[in-house]
């Protein structure tokens, strides 16, 4: 009983792990995506410029 208790707990903690590490990835692209959402006006803009 100790054992699967033991083994639950750290179960438990990996799965943790995982959701905060993808919880943290999903910020990151999320602040990637809108950093590039403010840029990509600017690159078109010099790009309809260049024609």
């Amino acid at each position: 009983e100790a054992a699967l208790s033991a083994f639950l707990e750290l179960l438990g903690r990996k799965l943790l792990d995982s959701v905060l590490n993808f919880v943290a990835d999903h910020k990151q692209l999320h602040t990637h995506l809108k950093q590039w959402q403010s840029i990509l006006p600017d690159i078109q803009a010099v790009l309809d410029d260049a024609e």
